[in-house]
């Protein structure tokens, strides 16, 4: 059955403003990035609580060394501790090195960042990390 992006617009209450994407943006890490360095950056104005304070940091951005000093440095200040990390993405590629083989036999493994010394950096920072892992989309 097919469902038209009109139909779609109609079904929604009246006030709400509808969009509708059917392309993944390739510039999604830009925006990811930018929302890390905008969480960072209004840390310091938010009043601390004794909750998870936490950021998600695609694969793309969790390798970046700056904005990793710039996280370390938000924990090391309380004004984050909590980082959520993507292990594997919607499309069922695993983004650490792995070593299942039937992952590796279906060429689902393609490591953008070093999982094991994020984890270590993360927690010596009193950062703790939260692995994602999407099961359906």
């Amino acid at each position: 059955m097919k469902i038209s992006g009109q139909c779609l617009k109609e079904s929604y209450p009246k006030g709400v403003k509808y969009t509708m994407s059917t392309m993944r943006s390739s510039f999604g890490w830009v925006r990811s990035i930018a929302a890390v360095i905008l969480a960072v950056a209004a840390a310091p104005w938010l009043e601390a609580k004794p909750y998870i304070r936490g950021l998600y940091l695609s694969p793309y951005s969790s390798h970046q060394e700056w904005l990793l000093e710039e996280i370390c440095e938000a924990g090391d200040r309380g004004d984050l501790n909590a980082v959520v990390v993507d292990m594997k993405d919607d499309w069922g590629i695993l983004r650490y090195p792995s070593e299942n083989e039937t992952a590796k036999k279906h060429r689902a493994v393609r490591p953008i960042y070093e999982v094991d010394s994020l984890i270590a950096r993360m927690h010596t920072h009193g950062i703790r990390v939260i692995a994602r892992m999407v099961c359906f989309k």
